[in-house]
């Protein structure tokens, strides 16, 4: 189950801050320990430390959703202490993921992610969730979340989701995720 909070009130300088102070680079990913580029993902990122007020910012209304809906015991701070700014131009998309993997030798896990939308004057770039749906045959539900500038998208971090490709424009979004001790 995913929340989303509507209309954050976003620091109109928020966006400017973060593309004056950002150098963004090739959206990698993380397989058996590797960092490498992928066919799964082509997005430009920026990984920012958490404890500027961006990630402070972030990290309250975080908190605030995991208090209300989902009660996770959670460190403070984002994973590796840092939050991820991202723009994806046309063409750009992150297929099919989990931000997850479970591994029973390691102590912190990924439970809650988010992103926060920061702008809206982009096309495509849908955030999408797919759950199963059990019957006769297995059959796939796909949400499309609201795509709406301050939309905070929360959600455990083993649902899968992805961002269809841009169409127009550039998408912004502040992505993060909440670590806490493995699950018993």
């Amino acid at each position: 189950m995913y929340h989303t909070a509507s209309e954050i009130l976003l620091p109109p300088s928020m966006v400017d801050y973060l593309d004056t102070n950002s150098e963004f680079g090739d959206a990698l990913i993380v397989r058996n320990g590797v960092v490498q580029a992928s066919t799964v993902r082509s997005t430009r990122v920026c990984l920012r430390d958490d404890n500027d007020w961006v990630g402070q910012f972030c990290r309250h209304h975080v908190q605030v959703t995991n208090e209300d809906v989902y009660k996770f015991h959670l460190n403070d701070g984002f994973d590796s202490g840092k939050y991820q700014y991202a723009h994806y131009n046309v063409g750009d998309y992150y297929s099919w993921h989990q931000d997850n993997v479970w591994k029973h030798n390691q102590i912190w896990d990924r439970k809650l992610s988010f992103s926060l939308l920061l702008n809206d004057d982009y096309e495509g770039g849908y955030f999408e969730f797919v759950e199963p749906i059990y019957g006769e045959e297995l059959t796939w539900d796909i949400t499309r979340v609201p795509t709406r500038a301050g939309t905070l998208i929360v959600f455990p971090s083993m649902m899968a989701h992805r961002v269809t490709p841009v169409t127009k424009g550039t998408r912004k979004s502040v992505v993060g995720w909440c670590v806490g001790r493995q699950f018993a």
